[in-house]
C-alpha cells in the first residue's frame, strides 16, 4: 500500500524545517521520481483522494527518493498535483518550510 506521510512537525498546521525533514523522511524509504513520472504516464492510477487534503487544500506529493541540485548547487523535490484538470508535476527548493499539504509518498511500513 502506498501511504502520504506527513512528519510530526507538519501535522496540525506545523511546518517543519528543510533540513530536518529530509532527515526524517529518507529514513521511511520514500518513492523516488521515477514513481512520479510513471503516475504521470498512467494518471487513472492515481487514487482520487491524493487531489485535496481534508480541508480541501490542493496536496502536493513529494517523491523525496530523488533529490535534484540546479547550476547554483540548490537542492529540488519533485512534486505531484492536481489543477486544471490535470495532474502535473513541479519541484520545490529544500530552502524553504514544509506544511501540512506537502505529504510524503512511500510504501506504508
Amino acid at each position: 500500500m502506498v501511504e502520504l506521510w506527513l512528519a510530526e512537525g507538519q501535522k496540525n498546521d506545523k511546518v517543519i524545517e528543510d533540513n530536518k525533514l529530509r532527515t526524517e523522511v529518507v529514513k521511511k524509504s520514500p518513492f523516488n521520481a521515477n514513481v512520479l513520472d510513471y503516475l504521470l504516464a498512467n494518471p487513472d492510477l492515481i487514487p482520487e483522494e491524493w487531489k485535496k487534503d481534508e480541508k480541501s487544500n490542493t496536496r502536493h506529493i513529494f517523491f523525496w527518493g530523488t533529490i535534484y541540485r540546479d547550476s547554483l548547487g540548490s537542492l529540488y523535490v519533485r512534486y505531484l498535483c492536481w489543477g486544471d484538470g490535470r495532474w502535473y508535476w513541479g519541484s520545490y527548493c529544500l530552502d524553504y518550510h514544509w506544511n501540512g499539504r506537502s505529504p510524503a509518498a512511500m510504501l506504508t511500513s
